[in-house]
């Protein structure tokens, strides 16, 4: 028999604002996965200012290919597009390779 509990889960009785300073605090890519938790978590990442893009948290040591490095980086630039023109407090994006350039200076 499951022990009913008094209150429930609390940290969803948060206000969106607490849950995004929350989130915050983690890394991108697992604030980034809390929105596969339920409906109301899907669009609580614009409410994240502190982003923190790490490349080793996505790839084993030695495992990184060209082709998985381009997939970190789509899924930075869809990151920044989804959140629209929420402010950004703090940016961090650590490679462990070097950037093409490229990219990024398109005219």
């Amino acid at each position: 028999k499951k022990k009913k509990t008094c209150c429930g889960d609390s940290i969803s009785r948060l206000p969106d604002e607490v849950l995004g300073q929350i989130l915050s605090l983690l890394p991108t890519k697992i604030a980034a996965s809390t929105s596969v938790l339920s409906k109301r978590w899907r669009h609580l990442l614009p409410l994240v200012h502190n982003l923190d893009f790490d490349d080793s948290m996505y790839f084993s040591p030695g495992k990184q290919t060209l082709e998985s490095a381009y997939r970190f980086l789509d899924f930075v630039d869809k990151t920044l597009v989804s959140l629209g023109d929420s402010p950004i407090k703090k940016f961090s994006l650590t490679l462990s390779r070097p950037l093409d350039k490229r990219r990024y200076n398109r005219q």
